[in-house]
């Protein structure tokens, strides 16, 4: 079962090669590639990060015109238009939209109808069918300012937060800092013994902050680690 639509390139190659004069789709004709999800080759993988708004544009999620098949083609052909946003590729899988709350508010619009309806628009073509995860991550502290926000009710509704906090246990921090390690090129580099613990331990009293309940940060940091 085919769910949505189909790209509007797509559509052109079976209405072109694949339906009968009748206007029936010979199915059993239309050729079927298996694809591995790859983030290097933009599969089913995309990745969007803001940057300087003024040169980054819209084009970077939904697509752009290709000039040098536009004279050919014309604007509205399908071959015309080089369907690869980011959007685009994410389908069937997954888009990173990486500290969503930096980019500007225009590259926030798309995404309205991308979470609820699941499609998106290029100009020149109707609104075409996506089934992708939209993953992104921002700060507390931007998100409480885009929370509070009115203008940004539509988004903000078609969110689903996730909270990650902090680690505070040091045996956990060690366990992160090994597998790091075991996925690095210097993982057969000797370390001294205490060396990952002096690091997580270092790191957790960073993230603490004084409290009335317990006299100092060290004495805090071993009763969330288990060790009193």
């Amino acid at each position: 079962k085919i769910e949505g639509t189909l790209c509007p390139v797509c559509m052109q190659k079976l209405d072109e090669h694949y339906t009968n004069e009748e206007g029936v789709v010979q199915w059993h004709e239309v050729p079927v590639e298996a694809v591995k999800i790859s983030e290097q080759r933009r599969n089913c993988i995309g990745t969007f990060q803001p940057s300087d708004p003024k040169s980054q544009d819209i084009t970077e999620l939904i697509g752009r015109v290709d000039m040098t098949k536009m004279a050919r083609h014309g604007e509205t052909d399908p071959r015309a238009y080089k369907f690869d946003g980011e959007l685009q590729v994410a389908n069937g899988g997954m888009i990173e939209y990486i500290e969503i709350l930096k980019a500007d508010t225009k590259f926030h619009y798309v995404l309205i109808t991308a979470a609820q309806e699941q499609v998106i628009k290029a100009p020149g073509f109707p609104q075409m069918y996506i089934d992708t995860l939209i993953l992104s991550h921002t700060n507390q502290t931007e998100f409480d300012s885009f929370k509070s926000d009115k203008k940004n009710e539509a988004l903000h509704d078609r969110m689903y937060k996730v909270l990650v906090p902090w680690n505070l246990r040091v045996d956990d921090e060690i366990k992160i800092y090994q597998k790091m390690i075991n996925e690095s090129d210097f993982r057969d580099i000797h370390i001294a013994p205490g060396t990952l613990r002096v690091a997580a331990e270092f790191a957790i009293l960073s993230r603490l902050i004084k409290s009335t309940k317990v006299s100092n940060k060290i004495t805090k940091m071993k009763l969330y680690n288990g060790e009193i």
